[in-house]
């Protein structure tokens, strides 16, 4: 029985030879090559200021960092998000506070955010799930309105726009991550992006040990308490090729959403959210009455799917007492689809059968 998967990497060959290039180079920490892919990140988002980190989490915990944020702080971050944004404010000291989600977008709730702000809040976090805009544009407006710092987590938007502007640069900070799961990826690494400079000093400062002024031969100065965050000029070798079929991949991802439209639309118990000009869904979402029944169905057909992230008030580490009742619905109802590049028609052909066939 043929496995498909739920998501697996694209990396093409051309990504060897820039590989073993760097490896003979004898420099393999973060050097030239980083900065090149720092560069031509930069034009793809249009943003001047890109740094590169050792990861998605790293990131999203250096741009609270370059706000100052920290002990007695309070940072808003939608119930519904991977772990790491929740980890990544952990890590400054701040306080994490919830906001339910909203049913239509699955992203943070502006009537539940609007309860949740106090003096002490300091910034918003919004998470774009799989790529979507969801409500940023309501979402922007009011932390701009409060003067209060937004922060993208836009992990799962490389290459989405909102008014010809790439997702992850409206805001404050914009943060990124290039593990497998993305429509490019170096198997670690992620990056910060902001249009403010001072704010990009601070975060190369941070990321090297907090290393403020670096002179040859060592007599450097760390005036800042920082870490090790850096990128390496391999992993940059791996990524820096993969830009040239990124706008390949980007309207494969677009296909594979639409393909499963199309073919699941007259299915009434499985619902898709609405898509909107400029966002490319890296994975394809369903809301799914019997999700877990569809779920196991097709893991016994070799099909592997994944179910969203159960919300961050249920995890044993937050003991959050509050009702999420949006967060908790889509929780037991939403799943993604299988959605990896290299899909071909055959397999969503086949996995569409299997679908219709369960909600029969």
């Amino acid at each position: 029985m043929k496995i498909i998967n739920w998501f697996e990497p694209k990396i093409t060959r051309k990504s060897i030879g820039p590989m073993i290039s760097t490896l003979k180079s004898n420099f393999i920490s973060e050097g030239e090559v980083t900065k090149k892919l720092e560069n031509k990140i930069s034009k793809f988002l249009k943003i001047k200021n890109v740094i590169m980190t050792s990861s998605g989490t790293s990131s999203i915990y250096l741009a609270l960092r370059s706000l100052d944020i920290g002990y007695k702080d309070e940072v808003i971050v939608p119930n519904i998000t991977y772990v790491a944004t929740l980890n990544a404010i952990k890590l400054t000291g701040a306080k994490p506070v919830l906001a339910d989600v909203d049913l239509l977008t699955s992203t943070i709730s502006l009537r539940d955010l609007e309860k949740k702000i106090s003096k002490k809040t300091k910034a918003i976090i919004f998470v774009y799930i799989s790529g979507r805009l969801g409500n940023v544009n309501k979402i922007l407006n009011f932390a701009k309105s409060k003067k209060i710092k937004f922060i993208e987590d836009a992990a799962e938007a490389f290459g989405s726009k909102r008014n010809k502007k790439s997702l992850g640069t409206l805001g404050d900070l914009g943060c990124f991550s290039f593990t497998p799961t993305k429509i490019i990826t170096s198997a670690q690494g992620g990056a910060v992006v902001t249009k403010n400079k001072k704010l990009a000093e601070k975060i190369k400062c941070l990321k090297d040990q907090g290393r403020t002024k670096k002179n040859k031969g060592g007599d450097d100065e760390h005036d800042l308490f920082g870490g090790n965050f850096r990128f390496n000029d391999i992993l940059a070798s791996v990524l820096l090729p993969q830009f040239e079929n990124i706008q390949t991949n980007l309207n494969k991802a677009l296909q594979i959403n639409k393909f499963y439209k199309k073919h699941l639309k007259d299915i009434k118990e499985l619902k898709f959210y609405n898509r909107k000009k400029g966002e490319v869904c890296i994975w394809t979402e369903v809301i799914a009455n019997r999700r877990d029944g569809l779920f196991n169905f097709l893991l016994k057909k070799g099909i592997k799917c994944r179910k969203i992230w159960k919300p961050l008030s249920s995890l044993k580490t937050e003991k959050n007492r509050q009702k999420f009742k949006n967060s908790i619905l889509l929780s037991k109802k939403v799943m993604w689809l299988p959605s990896s590049l290299d899909l071909k028609k055959r397999d969503l052909k086949k996995i569409c059968l299997l679908i219709k066939k369960f909600y029969q």
